[in-house]
């Protein structure tokens, strides 16, 4: 029983869907919660976002464009995508990374695909499940790192 259940467990693992090469996570996203439920994401609580993850590191609202102080980057772990609170001003970071860490920070992962460009995903946090619909007219790039070059002279 134990080996059935660790093979279920890596197959499980080895199907799932991945942010960091299956998908794209920049790009327009329409986010919904599974059941219409209102949670806590995106420094928000409801049941539907709009949103645009740019590959400056940051995320925006689509309806007016704005930055919704939130940032993300990929993990450390396969497939996980970390969304973080952030402020410019240092004391409010501090404050939020102190105090609200776990109400401000999230990490999500497909749990499965449902259409094309279409996933179920899973707030790791909260076990909270979210639909995360790739919007039609998103750029679908890769993430490149801008690298410069740097000069060294010696006299």
């Amino acid at each position: 029983m134990k080996k059935l259940l660790l093979i279920l467990i890596f197959l499980t693992n080895a199907l799932s869907y991945d942010f960091g090469e299956d998908v794209n996570i920049m790009g327009k996203w329409e986010i919904t919660t599974e059941d219409n439920q209102f949670i806590n994401f995106l420094t928000s609580a409801g049941n539907k976002w709009e949103i645009e993850i740019k590959d400056d590191g940051f995320i925006y609202d689509l309806k007016n464009g704005n930055f919704i102080h939130e940032k993300w980057s990929y993990t450390r772990e396969k497939g996980i995508i970390s969304i973080e609170f952030y402020n410019q001003d240092n004391q409010g970071e501090k404050l939020f990374k102190g105090y609200f860490k776990k109400a401000t920070n999230s990490n999500i992962k497909i749990i499965k695909k449902i259409d094309f460009n279409y996933y179920l995903v899973e707030i790791i946090e909260t076990s909270d499940k979210i639909k995360m619909k790739r919007l039609g007219d998103s750029r679908q790039t890769k993430n490149t790192k801008i690298k410069k070059d740097i000069k060294i002279e010696m006299n």
